[in-house]
């Protein structure tokens, strides 16, 4: 009999994703999705959709009620731009309430394993080495806020309702899928790059984390198997320039771009980088795909997308 799992925000970028994954892996995968920002053709057509709005506690205790799920892959969000979260931080926040309730109410239905998508934005932006899953909180912003809290809350509700909790650190994740007017850094410049745009660069200098969406599918099908509680930062264990990601990306595209350089923002961090050893050692897992073959694979992905 094939495994279930349920994965919420499913037709979003990094959630179509580990669809595929497990799918891949011969689940039987619930993606759940409102829509509002993903897009159902994302949604792999061997996956059993489910619309819900997972803001609304009588429609979430209805989904779990009929599956039961005893795996849930947490990847939904109200928000998920940082420096949107800045402007208005009451968005940012309903992801805690939502999270609370969809917790409970698995916990209900005989949820047995969560597995939360968190952010390496927990670290906050006063990094001045690549953090270990140790390292104190401080996020910077409300949208690491949210996530600090809710990874709070599912420690605690862990050791309450026993139930086994993963919870995945990300850094930079990119590409396919990801929203060309996303204002993360690499579809930014891409995007600036197709339509002839000079290249905007705020600061320049920052140290980023990048790791493939395709690697961050299997941290999750890897964190799927484990027998304990963990938090794991995934990202790829190098740090690049970026002013170096630029050249890399121009060189790929071919182009020699106008660059403007103009001040970062107050809530972006100089220096973010993750020690993935823990997820070597207990998951098994390491990054596959280098930043020059993510970055191809992204572009193609990009100028597909345009010529539609």
């Amino acid at each position: 009999m094939r495994k279930t799992v349920l994965i919420t925000g499913a037709a979003g970028f990094i959630g179509s994703h580990i669809v595929d994954k497990f799918i891949s892996n011969n689940y039987h995968v619930v993606a759940v999705d409102n829509l509002k920002t993903g897009n159902k053709r994302n949604i792999n057509s061997r996956a059993e959709y489910y619309n819900v709005d997972l803001n609304r506690a009588v429609d979430v205790k209805k989904m779990l009620k009929k599956y039961k799920p005893t795996q849930i892959i947490h990847h939904a969000s109200n928000l998920v731009d940082v420096e949107l979260s800045v402007k208005n931080p009451s968005r940012a926040y309903k992801d805690v309430p939502m999270t609370i309730n969809l917790l409970e109410e698995a916990v209900r239905n005989g949820l047995e394993h969560f597995i939360f998508s968190s952010s390496a934005n927990i670290y906050g932006n006063k990094l001045k080495t690549a953090a270990k899953e140790s390292y104190e909180d401080d996020p910077s912003s409300p949208y690491g806020l949210t996530k600090q809290a809710i990874e709070k809350f599912i420690k605690y509700a862990s050791s309450r309702y026993n139930f086994k909790h993963t919870i995945l650190r990300y850094f930079n994740v990119y590409g396919e899928r990801q929203n060309i007017n996303s204002q993360a850094a690499i579809p930014t410049f891409i995007k600036q790059l197709i339509i002839g745009q000079p290249l905007q660069i705020r600061g320049g200098n920052q140290l980023r984390d990048f790791v493939y969406v395709g690697d961050v599918a299997v941290a999750n099908l890897l964190a799927a198997q484990a027998k304990k509680n963990f938090t794991f930062n995934i990202g790829s264990g190098k740090q690049v320039e970026l002013k170096s990601l630029v050249m890399l990306i121009t060189s790929i595209m071919g182009k020699k771009p106008t660059i403007q350089y103009i001040d970062r923002e107050a809530a972006d961090s100089f220096y973010s980088g993750g020690i993935i050893t823990k997820a070597k050692r207990e998951l098994g897992w390491r990054p596959q795909t280098s930043l020059k073959k993510g970055l191809t694979q992204t572009i193609d992905y990009y100028l597909k997308l345009v010529k539609r």
